[in-house]
């Protein structure tokens, strides 16, 4: 196995590893946020009227979007770093 394809090899396998912590970040993020959520409409209802939880209530779809961005935008960055910047 030449060098240039053992590096194609590692770099494939460092974007599916960047590809599955993705999906696994997400997923945890998820979980904090609705865990998070859940817990001020269960235990904390004499505020849930109140600012910052009624507004993180009423945007949780607007917040799951921004980290999803955010994550996004990580990989990207990784990605780049892999494919595209320059080798040493």
């Amino acid at each position: 196995m030449n060098k240039q394809s053992q590096q194609l090899f590692i770099d494939a396998f460092f974007t599916l590893m960047i590809i599955i912590f993705l999906n696994l970040f997400l997923l945890l993020a998820d979980v904090m946020v609705n865990g998070l959520l859940n817990f001020h409409e269960k235990h904390n209802a004499e505020n849930i009227d109140k600012n910052p939880i009624k507004l993180a209530l009423n945007n949780k779809s607007g917040i799951k979007s921004f980290y999803r961005v955010m994550f996004f935008l990580g990989s990207v960055l990784g990605f780049y770093g892999i494919w595209l910047a320059k080798k040493m």
